[in-house]
């Protein structure tokens, strides 16, 4: 047993590497899907994470493919990791996270929501460093959305379209009854490198939509 940023941790069994996008079919959105208001969450999974591949993290994550935006305007489908910590929620209610993962790479492989699993593989060694972060959000009782925020066909450099899967990805977070968020809640997101200079205005104040600009 070990302790990895505050959250306690148990040696991993070995398994198969996690399908990456292009071979899961879970990535693939529905038929219908275009008609569907962004943050519509169109699938679900539960999941396991894990720390550099080995070290699992004692909350409960889930996959949500959700209804997006691409850079034209157009109806895509993203997938972002959703995390509950363990335990009560703190006074005043559960506060969301969305953390946007620097990866500096289109490899899929890289994806979070593949690099966050137990088996993941060595060319996404940056993106798994990265759950020292989510730790330290979780123990402090916080819920963590963490999406795949380059897309389904990642691109370098995409000004706007990773900005509207980061607050769609709120959205579907925010609907997602196992995490409790209901109603008016104080929402932060943080983003590395392209996540954070792509990303459009968000909402100053608390209202029933998350807001573009």
């Amino acid at each position: 047993m070990a302790v990895w940023a505050g959250v306690v941790t148990v040696p991993a069994t070995a398994g198969a590497a996690p399908a990456p996008p292009g071979v899961d079919d879970f990535y693939r959105a529905p038929d219908g899907f275009e008609s569907t208001s962004p943050g519509t969450i169109l699938r679900e999974r539960p999941m396991r994470l894990a720390s550099y591949s080995a070290l699992p993290f004692n909350a409960q994550a889930w996959q949500l493919l959700y209804r997006t935006t691409d850079l034209a305007g157009g109806p895509m489908s993203a997938v972002t990791t959703v995390i509950l910590p363990a335990g009560p929620p703190p006074p005043g209610g559960r506060p969301l996270l969305s953390y946007q993962m620097a990866t500096d790479s289109i490899d899929p492989g890289c994806a979070p929501s593949v690099a966050m699993q137990p088996g993941s593989g060595v060319e996404s060694f940056t993106t798994q460093g990265q759950m020292t972060f989510v730790g330290q959000a979780l123990q402090r009782g916080w819920a963590v959305s963490v999406p795949d925020h380059e897309g389904p066909a990642p691109r370098v450099g995409t000004p706007r379209e990773p900005g509207y899967v980061a607050l769609d990805g709120i959205r579907a977070a925010e609907q997602f009854a196992p995490l409790g968020l209901s109603g008016c809640r104080p929402r932060s997101d943080y983003g590395a490198i392209r996540a954070a200079v792509s990303r459009p205005r968000g909402p100053r104040r608390c209202s029933p939509r998350t807001r573009r600009s």
